[in-house]
Order: structure tokens, then sequence, then C-alpha cells
């Protein structure tokens, strides 16, 4: 059995609901969306080498920007089911695509669409009158699943290259991963950010 857990990278509910679900549920396994590199980030450790590039390096700062907003480290929550795992003595397994991996996927697409991706990331620093169209999302906790199917519609729309990457190539690797640990632990439970749970359900059951 394979439960799938949308988080908030930022959210604090998140963060408050991992040791809930966990004691709730007691898996066998627990999968958390992160690959080694990202988590010895997380936990502090030294020595870390990590080759950024300027588009990388500037999606990590519009992260902890939203992150500074509702004082969380990006990824918080990530740390916290590593931890809760731990301590309870349950099996981990790191289920997301090496970064680097990522990072030179990102490399390869086209310029103009790496051009909308940096003007787009660039805008979340600029202060904009809201519109009453414009979503209105609570930093502190998991958006609704509208909210999200929203947001996803736009970005496969405006950025089909960098959503592929970022997205669908992940939610595969991800599911597949986790197939294949199922035929090893009885009951696992999977937090992903709140973005890939809709599509790796469908992935699952298909």
């Amino acid at each position: 059995m394979i439960l799938l857990y949308g988080t908030s990278h930022i959210s604090q509910e998140s963060i408050s609901e991992i040791k809930k679900v966990v004691d709730k549920e007691k898996p066998d396994l627990i999968a958390i969306e992160l690959d080694e590199l990202r988590l010895k980030a997380l936990l502090g450790e030294k020595g870390i080498k990590r080759r950024r590039t300027p588009l990388f390096f500037l999606m990590e700062k519009v992260q902890k920007y939203f992150g500074n907003k509702v004082e969380v480290i990006p990824g918080r929550e990530m740390l916290e089911a590593y931890h809760v795992a731990q301590e309870r003595k349950i099996s981990v397994a790191l289920i997301d695509q090496d970064i680097t991996l990522t990072m030179s996927k990102i490399k390869k697409i086209p310029l103009k669409e790496r051009l909308k991706i940096i003007f787009a990331m660039l805008a979340v620093f600029v202060p904009i009158k809201k519109s009453k169209s414009d979503l209105e999302i609570d930093l502190q906790k998991v958006p609704s699943q509208e909210i999200i199917d929203t947001v996803l519609d736009q970005f496969k729309t405006f950025l089909p290259k960098f959503y592929q990457i970022l997205i669908e190539d992940r939610n595969k690797l991800m599911a597949r991963k986790l197939e294949l640990l199922e035929t090893e632990y009885e009951k696992i439970i999977a937090f992903v950010g709140a973005g890939h749970k809709k599509g790796m359900e469908k992935l699952l059951k298909t």
C-alpha cells in the first residue's frame, strides 16, 4: 500500500502534520521527495559541493524569499519526515531525482523559455498591485487542489519544457521508485510536494 501526502515546502502546517500522519498510519517505510545531496544540505553537512547554474541559483532565491515570509526554511517538512523516521526507527527512501541531473536538464531548455523563466522569477521581487482575479494563497498552509491545478495549468502553458523537467519527469521517476519499493514494504507513506501528488496518483493507478 502506498499513501501519498502532498506538502508545501514552506508551510508550517506541513511540518506540523508529519508526526500526526506517521503516528496514525504506522508505515514500514517513509519515502520523501529528496535526493541524497539535498538531504545533506538540509542536514547542514559541510563540504557539500554543488555547481549551481545562474538559473538554479535564482530558483533557490525565490524559494528562500517565500520561506522568509513565513520563517520556514524551504524543504523543512521533508527534513522533519526524515527525523521522524529516525526517531521511530522507520526505514527511509529518498525518491527524488538527483539534483545535478535536474540542473543539467534545465540547462538544455531553449534560450527563449529560459529567459521567460528568469523574467517570471524576477517578477516575484517586484511589488505590484493585485487584481481581483489574482489567486489568494496562504503560504502557511498547503494550497487547495483547485489552486494547485490552476497554477500547474498556467505553468504548463507558459513554460512547457520547464514543466516537463520539474513536474512530469520527476513524477514518473518517483512513481516508478515507489512501485519498486512496494514489492519490499507492505505500507509506504510518501511525502511529496503538493504539485506532484495528483500526477503521481494517476501514474500509480495506471
